[in-house]
């Protein structure tokens, strides 16, 4: 699924015609989204839950991307089936994006996750950014020592011209499991101006032994007619959300 401005389309006008079109994507571009509420962020580090910013499940998720941010997947929560369960086995969600490649070397895909616990305080909403995943070789054919030592994160870096490469950008590893391109944690910060915490395996916080996928929900990227906005959470501070606004609106403009 692409959200970028399309520019490769070419019509036939005849009566009898054939459409063809060509558009350059990324390569699956994996997303993840764990329930981190073992942990919350006072503005300076990473603290234990205690009854203020509790362990909980987060009971509904919605998950969005673009700018303006548009709903690609929601989970309902419901009696006996929460979103995202708690650690130390979090519940988490993995979705696979296809995105445009990017219009220019700073132009960047917003992903945003929508938490909603059953009661308030609702956990942070959260907005991660990527180029998307590539995956590609300069020729056809390279030597196995090309393969063996693939440059990394490609359009952050790309190496250098006329040299045989083979990229592969890795998938993340946070708290001791697989996530994906974007690895992006639930949790609480103590107020709006504590923003986000560093990352999590930078302190580094305890390693989960597992996870909990979440295996259903809806996908709502493909229903008819046009896309619907991103919703917001109940009664959600609207300074926060209008600053991720603009860091989305930034990114996809390619602004620092």
């Amino acid at each position: 699924m692409t959200l970028f401005q399309h520019k490769d389309l070419f019509r036939g006008s005849e009566a009898d015609g054939i459409a063809l079109g060509t558009y350059d994507v990324s390569e699956p571009t994996f997303v993840s989204f764990w329930n981190n509420t073992d942990y919350f962020w006072n503005g300076t580090n990473y603290m234990p839950q205690f009854a203020t910013y509790p362990l909980r499940n987060v009971y509904s998720f919605y998950a969005c991307a673009g700018s303006p941010s548009k709903l690609l997947f929601r989970f309902a929560g419901a009696s006996g089936a929460v979103a995202l369960g708690i650690p130390p086995q979090p519940g988490h969600l993995r979705l696979a994006l296809i995105v445009g490649r990017p219009d220019n070397a700073t132009q960047r895909f917003p992903i945003r996750a929508v938490p909603v616990m059953q009661t308030s305080p609702h956990a942070s909403l959260r907005s991660s950014f990527t180029r998307g995943q590539y995956r590609q070789a300069s020729k056809e054919i390279v030597a196995p020592s090309v393969l063996a030592t693939p440059y990394e994160n490609c359009f952050v870096s790309p190496p250098p011209t006329g040299v045989d490469t083979w990229c592969f950008d890795p998938i993340q590893k946070r708290r001791g499991l697989l996530w994906g391109d974007i690895a992006q944690p639930i949790y609480w910060s103590t107020s709006a101006g504590a923003g986000d915490g560093p990352d999590v395996d930078s302190v580094p916080l305890p390693v989960f032994s597992s996870a909990t996928p979440r295996d259903g929900g809806e996908i709502k990227f493909n229903d008819a007619g046009a896309l619907q906005n991103c919703p917001s959470q109940p009664a959600s501070a609207p300074e926060d959300e209008g600053k991720i606004q603009m860091r989305e609106e930034q990114a996809i403009l390619g602004l620092p």
